[in-house]
C-alpha cells in the first residue's frame, strides 16, 4: 500500500446521509483532522456534536462554501438520491447527474485536492449470470436494457467523475455494494435501508431472487479514510462484503427474528405488479402511492455482485461477519422504535440464546394461555435460564429441530421424541397461568 501526504482537514458533502454520517465518524476517530460535515442546513435535523464542524451545502440550490472549499485537503462528496419509495424516475438524474455536474463546476481546480468520489456498485453490475465483477470486467456481461433509473444515472455520475480526473484532478472512485448495518451514532437521522425493517414489519411478503453484495456501511465509512491514504488517483474501488441471493439474505433475517421469510415470484409478476400501482397511483393523484416504480421491476432479477479483492490488497479495506453487521442493525432497530415492541427481546436477550427465545415463543403461541403468556415472554424466557428442566427441555428441542424460514418457525424431526420436553414446558405455562394474578380473578 501507498501512503499519501498527512491530510488536515476534510469536508464530507451528503454528511446527513446513511453513508455519510458514518463516514464523518470515521474521519473523526482519525483524531487528527479537522471534519467539516456538509449538509442543507438546520432543516436536516443534523447534530454532529463538538468534534464536527457543520456546513451548509446544498449545490443544487447554489449554496456553496467556496472559501472553505480552497481551503480543504479532502473532499467526500456522498451526497445523491439512493432508491426511495415512490420516486419518480426524473428525479434520480436531477438529484444524482445534476448534483455531481454542480459539484465539480464548485470544485477548487487544485492538482493537491483529493477527491472522493462515491459511486456505487450498480455502475459495475447488473448481470444476468451470478459472477462477481471487478473494476476491470468492463461492461460485456451488464444487460444495459435492464438497468433502472437509478443504475444509469450512477454510471452517468461516475463518467463525470472520472472525466474530472482524466482532466487533472486527483479523483478516487469509491462503488459501495447494497449497504446495511445501523445508522451513525450522530449527525443523521437517516435509517437503515427498507430491506429488513420492510420483511419484518410484513410489507415485503415477496421477492425476486438475484445475488447482491452486501456491504456493511460502518466497513464502507472506514473504506473512505483508507481510501484517502492509499488511494490511487483514476482508479475505481469496489467496497463490498457478502455474496449473497436475496433469499438467502432473507432467510438468514428470518433464523434471527422468527418472521416468516419472503416468498419468490417470477420478475414478470412483479412488473406486473408496479405496473398496477403505479396505474392505481397515477388514477388517485398520488393518494396510492407505488412503491416500486415499474422502471425499476425489470432490473430485480440482476445479479449486482463485485470483487473486493483490490480494496482489500490496496486500500486494507477489511469486512465484518454478516451475521454481526445484521445484528447490530436489528438492534438499533429496536432501540429506535423502528420495530414493533414484540421485537425488545433482541436487545434484551444474548444473540447466541435467540434461537432459544425464539423457540419458546412459538411453544407459548400454541398454548391455550397464550394470550396471558404472550406479555410475559421475557420473564418466562428469564426462568428458563434459570431453572435447571426448562433449560434442559428447551435445549433438547431445539436440538431435535430445524427452523423453517418459509414457515417462519421450527419443525421437529421426531415429534414423537419431544412430546416429553414439551409436556415440561407445558407445565410450566400452566403454572404460571393459574397461579396469575389474571386467572385468580376470573375465578373468584
Amino acid at each position: 500500500m501507498t501512503t499519501r501526504q498527512r491530510f488536515e482537514k476534510v469536508l464530507v458533502i451528503g454528511a446527513n446521509g446513511y453513508l455519510g454520517g458514518h463516514i464523518v465518524q470515521e474521519f473523526v476517530k482519525q483524531g487528527n483532522m479537522q471534519v467539516f460535515a456538509g449538509s442543507r442546513g438546520q432543516k436536516d435535523g443534523v447534530d454532529f456534536g463538538d468534534a464536527v464542524t457543520p456546513v451548509t451545502v446544498d449545490l443544487l440550490a447554489g449554496i456553496v462554501p467556496r472559501d472553505l472549499l480552497a481551503n480543504m485537503d479532502v473532499v467526500v462528496f456522498a451526497a445523491g438520491r439512493t432508491w426511495t419509495p415512490g420516486t419518480p424516475p426524473r428525479a434520480y438524474v436531477q438529484a444524482n447527474v445534476g448534483l455531481t455536474q454542480r459539484f465539480f463546476e464548485e470544485l477548487p481546480r487544485s492538482e493537491s485536492l483529493r477527491v472522493l468520489f462515491t459511486s456505487s456498485l450498480s455502475t459495475v453490475a447488473g448481470t444476468t449470470q451470478r459472477t462477481a465483477l471487478t473494476e476491470e470486467s468492463g461492461r460485456q456481461d451488464v444487460c444495459e436494457r435492464r438497468l433502472n433509473p437509478y443504475d444509469q444515472a450512477k454510471r452517468e455520475c461516475e463518467r463525470i467523475a472520472l472525466q474530472q480526473s482524466d482532466l487533472g484532478r486527483d479523483v478516487v472512485v469509491l462503488n459501495p455494494g447494497f449497504l446495511i448495518g445501523p445508522a451513525a451514532d450522530f449527525g443523521t437521522n437517516a435509517a437503515p435501508p427498507y430491506a429488513t425493517t420492510w420483511a419484518l414489519t410484513g410489507k415485503c411478503p415477496f421477492i425476486v431472487d438475484a445475488a447482491l453484495t452486501f456491504a456493511d456501511v460502518r466497513d464502507v465509512a472506514r473504506g473512505y479514510v483508507f481510501a484517502m491514504n492509499h488511494g490511487r488517483g483514476s482508479q475505481r474501488y469496489i467496497l463490498g462484503g457478502h455474496d449473497l441471493l436475496r433469499s438467502e439474505f432473507y432467510e438468514q433475517l428470518s433464523e434471527m427474528t422468527g418472521v416468516t421469510a419472503p416468498r419468490g415470484v417470477p420478475n414478470p409478476v412483479l412488473t406486473a405488479l408496479a405496473t398496477m400501482t403505479d396505474a392505481a397511483s397515477w388514477m388517485s393523484c398520488g393518494l396510492i402511492a407505488s412503491p416500486v416504480h415499474r422502471s425499476f421491476a425489470p432490473s430485480q432479477s440482476l445479479h449486482y455482485c463485485g470483487d473486493s479483492a483490490k480494496a482489500i490488497r490496496e486500500l486494507g479495506y477489511t469486512i465484518t461477519p454478516l451475521a454481526q453487521t445484521v445484528a447490530d442493525m436489528l438492534r438499533q432497530d429496536v432501540a429506535a422504535g423502528r420495530l414493533p415492541e414484540h421485537f425488545s427481546f433482541l436487545c434484551e436477550v444474548p444473540e447466541a440464546e435467540w434461537p432459544e427465545y425464539l423457540l419458546l415463543q412459538q411453544l407459548v403461541r400454541q398454548h391455550h394461555c397464550r394470550r396471558s403468556l404472550t406479555p410475559k415472554l421475557l420473564k418466562l424466557y428469564s426462568a428458563c435460564r434459570i431453572n435447571h428442566d426448562l433449560r434442559a427441555a428447551l435445549k433438547s428441542l431445539l436440538e431435535t429441530s430445524r427452523f423453517a424460514p418459509y414457515r417462519g418457525r421450527f419443525v421437529w424431526k421426531n415429534r414423537a421424541s419431544s412430546r416429553k420436553h414439551m409436556a415440561v414446558l407445558g407445565q410450566f405455562f400452566d403454572y404460571v397461568y393459574f397461579s396469575s394474578a389474571e386467572f385468580l380473578e376470573s375465578v373468584q
